[in-house]
């Protein structure tokens, strides 16, 4: 009797452990699938950011370089009435 016992127990705990054994290979190969989905999704939503910034990035330049230009030679030119202006005794004052 003591052995039956002994071979039912050894056999259902087997059983217990390979079924967890599996649970666990299929949990882990979900998260895994998982895992790779979300590292996919955020390398494509990263990609796409990445271009539409140097999108913006390359819009922006040409939109804004030719008012720095202005800007600049604004000031240039202020620069210059601000010398002549202080360079004049009766304007000074």
């Amino acid at each position: 009797m003591d052995q039956r016992i002994d071979d039912l127990v050894r056999r259902n705990v087997e059983n217990i452990r390979w079924s967890m054994l599996q649970n666990l290979n299929i949990s882990f190969a979900h998260f895994t699938s998982r895992i790779k989905e979300r590292l996919t999704e955020t390398v494509t939503v990263t990609k796409g950011a990445m271009e539409t910034a140097n999108e913006v990035r390359t819009t922006r330049v040409e939109t804004v370089d030719p008012k720095i230009i202005f800007f600049n030679h604004s000031i240039t030119e202020l620069e210059k009435l601000k010398t002549e202006f202080l360079g004049h005794p009766q304007l000074a004052d």
